[in-house]
Order: structure tokens, then sequence, then C-alpha cells
């Protein structure tokens, strides 16, 4: 797994390239290369180690927004695309998670409920699914008013970020008098 572009942190911008390869995070920031970590699944949680020391982190992701809880810390990141942002730049369309015919989990952890079944109709901001990692919840809602076309995810099982927990099908548009 690879990422390169622009990761922004509040005001800040930095240029950063990482690789994930045979469970070791190798890659740079503004050009310079970054202390390689040891990455470990574990309990919900991601293991990050460097030499003998090691932390737990939480990572979540919404969009292209990342929350990482480390050393009792949220730490909220934007993942930039550059080519989307040339792109727009350009005058193109961007697409955005809100977009898309499904959503993913927003973090590594264990299904805790599904609150929607096949054919249902949810509002925008409606729950779908609740995820859970190491006691801290993240409810899954619709970004957008769907109608669930399947369910991917199911209660007590594990889940990985990004994976697909509900596709849908846009709703029948409403008649306007």
């Amino acid at each position: 797994m690879s990422f390169a572009g622009t990761l922004r942190e509040g005001d800040r911008e930095h240029a950063v390239s990482f690789t994930l390869a045979d469970g070791v995070l190798r890659g740079t920031r503004d050009g310079a290369p970054v202390p390689e970590m040891r990455v470990e699944r574990r309990d919900g949680g991601i293991l990050l180690g460097t030499g003998r020391d090691s932390a737990r982190a939480i990572v979540a992701r919404d969009g292209n927004r990342l929350l990482v809880h480390l050393d009792g810390r949220v730490h909220e990141f934007e993942l930039v695309d550059s080519s989307s942002s040339r792109r727009r730049e350009r005058g193109g369309h961007r697409r955005h998670a809100v977009d898309e015919p499904w959503i993913a989990s927003p973090m590594t952890g264990v299904v805790t409920s599904v609150a929607v079944k096949p054919g249902d109709a949810v509002p925008a901001g409606g729950t779908l699914a609740v995820v859970e990692a190491m006691k801290m919840q993240f409810v899954v809602r619709a970004p957008r008013d769907v109608v669930v076309k399947a369910v991917k995810a199911e209660a007590g099982k594990p889940v990985d970020i990004g994976a697909v927990l509900v596709e849908f099908d846009e709703p029948a548009p409403t008649a306007r008098a």
C-alpha cells in the first residue's frame, strides 16, 4: 500500500510519501525521511513501533479526514490528493466520499450494530452502523438520502478500515408540486 500527496494538519501542509510493505512503514515528509515504523494490527487498533518503543493508535477515516487517537490525544489530518487538486483548479469534477454508491468503515474494529436492511430509505445523516475499537465508537451515517441496496457488515464481526459496510442506490426523486 502506498500514498503520495499532501497531508494537511491544521494550517500546515506537508508533502508526504509513504509505503507500507511487510509490516514496515517507510516514507518521507517534506522530502526528509521519517523513521521506519513497524505496523501491526492488534485488538482493533494499530501498534506502531520504532526500535524497542511502541504505541497503540486508533485511526478513523471520514472521507478525506483522518482522526488518529495516539497517546491520549486525537490528531486530525486531511488527505489532499494532488491530482484531484489539479483537476479542480482546471475546473474538473472532484469525487468525494459522499458521491460513492457505498459507505466504508472509518476504522478497524468490530461492528457493534447495523441499523439498516436492504430496501430501507435512509435520510442524510441517518445511522447505518456502529463500529467500535478499544471502547471508542464511531457512528457511520448516510452521506446523503439513500436507499440501502445491500448490507455487507454483520454485528459482532471484525472489520478493517475502508471495508464496505453498506451499498446503496439513489432514492427515487420526489415529485414537486
